[in-house]
């Protein structure tokens, strides 16, 4: 009996035992499904991620769409010009004359033939760039416009071409707020053409064609086989580079009011301030106005600063609302002195090096206490002040050169290379 049954529950087992085509099968369908689920898995992460992305653009398009329209509805076309300002509503070429102290109207007629400007270099941070020096009558001329143009109501997010105002009050504007974004106008005056600045004269100010034609040749200057533009280096560049574009600045402070965020201009760079972290839509809203304007936004130079970082704003550092002058500032201030003591004055060119280099080095140390407020480098100053004693002109430009041949025999004669160490 037992023999039987141990051979029935044999036959039963042998019979529900799978075969290996059966498991071999199994396999399969157990690996289809795990591919099928995979697969399926995979496509509705994808359709997720897609319809995320369109929603998003969607999102950010509403949003630019909104700001375009707050852009349009704040900004103030017109410019508040007091209506007895002497240059508004100018008609007259005679009252153009009285006013800027020329004797005759006829003068205009010639304006390149009794003007000339003289180009001169300034290298700054490895960039060199070419500026322009009227001659003394025409500087007399472009000083009074300039001092006209401040008269006009200009706004307080305004920090160059102002009085009392500076790149350390445009820095100070945003110390309350944890997070800076700054940018910059890429060849701001050159891309400033007399169209745009006749267009100022001739819509904002009213003036008649011919006054403003010639108030846009006075304040313009034109090289060879090139269209006039704003030069660096007339006391009317700044103030103008702000006016002309009046309508684009003030939009953009309008677009930032509106985001509850803090805006200021010094001369090409913008400033914005926030307590939220920046979104590109708001980067790419700025540079779009700006092309409206044939503006460019500066690609490299976009910078973001969050709560946590030292934050450069117009060569001054803010740092926990305090402000500082950049640290290579300071290290070329005690470059500058050691390169002093070690200079020999064996040839004329080393004494050109060693007075522009005393020179240089008392302006950084008068930048950094305008900046940080505290008496640093008194003995160093102390020391380059006894040679700027003996300085017969603060300068080393080739019509002093008489004046610096005797300063170079005079420096030879009182001091040896023992005697300056």
């Amino acid at each position: 009996m037992d023999n039987k049954s141990n051979g029935r529950d044999r036959n039963h087992y042998l019979e529900t035992r799978p075969s290996r085509k059966e498991k071999h099968g199994r396999k399969k369908t157990k690996l289809r499904s795990v591919l099928i689920d995979v697969f399926i898995r995979t496509l509705l992460s994808r359709l997720f991620t897609e319809v995320f992305n369109i929603v998003s653009r969607f999102v950010l398009r509403i949003i630019d769409m909104i700001s375009n329209l707050l852009y349009q509805k704040n900004k103030v076309i017109f410019m508040r010009i007091p209506e007895n300002h002497a240059f508004y509503q100018l008609k007259s070429k005679k009252r153009l004359a009285a006013i800027l102290g020329i004797d005759s109207p006829a003068f205009f007629k010639h304006l390149d033939l009794h003007f000339t400007c003289t180009e001169f270099s300034l290298t700054k941070n490895n960039k060199t760039r070419t500026l322009l020096n009227p001659s003394k009558p025409y500087k007399r001329i472009l000083r009074k416009i300039n001092q006209l143009l401040q008269e006009i109501n200009l706004p307080t997010y305004l920090h160059s071409g102002v009085k009392q105002k500076n790149a350390l009050s445009n820095a100070c504007y945003h110390n309350s707020h944890s997070h800076i974004c700054t940018m910059d106008i890429k060849n701001f005056f050159p891309s400033t053409s007399e169209a745009f600045v006749y267009k100022f004269f001739k819509d904002k100010f009213k003036m008649s064609e011919d006054v403003a034609k010639i108030m846009t040749l006075l304040v313009t200057y034109k090289n060879e086989n090139e269209v006039a533009r704003l030069p660096q280096g007339f006391p009317t560049s700044s103030i103008l580079s702000y006016l002309v574009y009046f309508d684009f600045f003030n939009g953009v402070n309008a677009l930032a009011h509106s985001r509850n965020m803090k805006f200021s201009i010094y001369v090409d760079d913008l400033t914005f301030s926030s307590n939220r972290a920046f979104t590109p839509s708001f980067l790419n809203r700025i540079i779009t106005i700006a092309q409206q304007y044939e503006l460019t936004i500066h690609p490299d130079k976009t910078q973001f600063y969050n709560r946590h970082a030292h934050k450069k704003i117009t060569g001054v550092i803010l740092k926990q609302e305090t402000v500082r002058a950049p640290l290579f500032i300071h290290k070329q201030i005690n470059q500058h002195y050691l390169d002093i003591l070690d200079c020999d004055l064996l040839t004329f060119s080393n004494f050109i090096e060693f007075k522009q280099k005393v020179i240089k080095t008392l302006g950084q140390i008068q930048y950094v206490r305008s900046i940080e407020g505290t008496h640093k480098y008194i003995s160093i100053e102390r020391n380059l002040n006894d040679f700027k004693e003996h300085f017969n002109v603060l300068s080393v430009k080739d019509k002093y050169r008489i004046q610096l041949k005797q300063e170079y025999k005079h420096f030879q004669g009182m001091f040896t290379h023992s005697i300056i160490l």
